[in-house]
């Protein structure tokens, strides 16, 4: 049973605690372990590469394929648009030919749009978007705009609100920092913060210490050293030198749509003496932890972390050998899993 018990305050301190005191504990017989290796973590990875494209429409910008509409929203869009009298979406409904080929239809931005600049199209799409956002047809507003694109570092093809951004399909982007720290016997530990109870999405669970979408006009490396300070109060020249790892991608399909992510993740190494201090109010308080029992927790109990960030921390534990792929049944599924391109 891994035993979850959050009691950091809205302070946001950092705390390193006796193991028969800390935050959580992961327990268990060697039968429970070897249950652990036979599936608990191959299955959140699974599970968030798990969706069918049936049920959604091509989102086209310009004969580039932007993202995937379920089809139900696809027909909440055209109301919409009837009712603010506009024209910025076409529509092909899914159809099945005499032969009996099954055609999945497009939802398309309105070719008259492409004529303008990316930022005229965007202005008269994000006034529809607050026409949705007014009538209750999207959730979620942040008040942030995302580039839209064939592909990460491709031309933008259009801004869209980030709360909007799960309904389209849109690939998202995002960085995930590994904090890590050596003790003098050479264990690895790594910094834990627990998410804000008022944060709009997934308040309360478990994430990596340092963690943010990648907005427009920022550099991964900007954007890592932004959070860094942020999230954690680790100073600008410590942040630069977060080493790129690699990235997690993955897609699922939620409530609001499909979503497929990419996650560029960075690891940094910090003295063992240093303690995260929370600046913007997102996290509710910070943990270290030995990185295996971190893995541990995610294994035994993967609903208490933000879903993605479980996937960082199992990418953390192939990369630094806390899978033995002689030991676990399900390495190459994970390993592989972690890196597949989303549809």
């Amino acid at each position: 049973v891994c035993i979850i018990d959050w009691e950091g305050g809205a302070g946001a301190s950092a705390t390193t605690v006796p193991a028969e005191q800390r935050v959580w504990e992961t327990r268990g017989s060697e039968d429970d372990q070897l249950k652990l290796r036979r599936g608990s973590l191959f299955n959140h990875v699974q599970a968030l590469n798990s969706y069918t494209t049936l049920d959604f429409m091509p989102f086209m910008i310009g004969g580039e394929r932007a993202g995937w509409v379920r089809e139900t929203f696809a027909r909440t869009l055209e109301q919409v648009q009837a009712e603010e009298s506009l024209e910025l979406f076409t529509f092909a409904w899914p159809s099945i030919s005499e032969g009996g080929a099954l055609s999945l239809g497009t939802v398309g931005l309105n070719p008259n749009l492409l004529d303008g600049s990316v930022e005229t199209r965007s202005k008269v799409v994000h006034g529809m978007m607050e026409a949705l956002f007014e009538k209750g047809h999207l959730r979620g507003w942040r008040g942030e705009m995302q580039v839209v694109s064939s592909g990460f570092n491709q031309p933008p093809l259009l801004l869209l609100e980030r709360g909007a951004v799960p309904y389209f399909g849109v690939a998202a982007y995002g960085t995930h920092v590994n904090v890590l720290s050596v003790d003098e016997a050479g264990n690895k530990h790594v910094w834990i913060a627990k998410r804000a109870m008022d944060k709009p999405t997934y308040p309360g669970l478990l994430d990596q210490c340092v963690a943010g979408g990648q907005p427009q006009g920022l550099s991964l490396q900007e954007n890592v050293a932004k959070e860094c300070v942020e999230e954690a109060n680790i100073p600008e020249d410590v942040a630069r030198t977060a080493v790129p790892v690699g990235a997690v991608r993955y897609m699922y399909e939620t409530r609001k749509g499909l979503s497929p992510k990419t996650l560029f993740c960075y690891d940094l190494v910090v003295p063992h003496s240093f303690e995260p201090v929370n600046t913007d109010g997102e996290v509710e308080s910070f943990q270290r932890m030995p990185l295996t029992e971190a893995v541990q927790a995610v294994a035994q109990d993967p609903k208490a972390w933000k879903p993605n960030s479980a996937l960082v921390m199992i990418d953390l534990a192939v990369r630094h050998g806390v899978l033995n792929p002689d030991a676990h049944p399900d390495y190459l599924d994970i390993a592989s899993l972690l890196h597949t391109a989303p549809g």
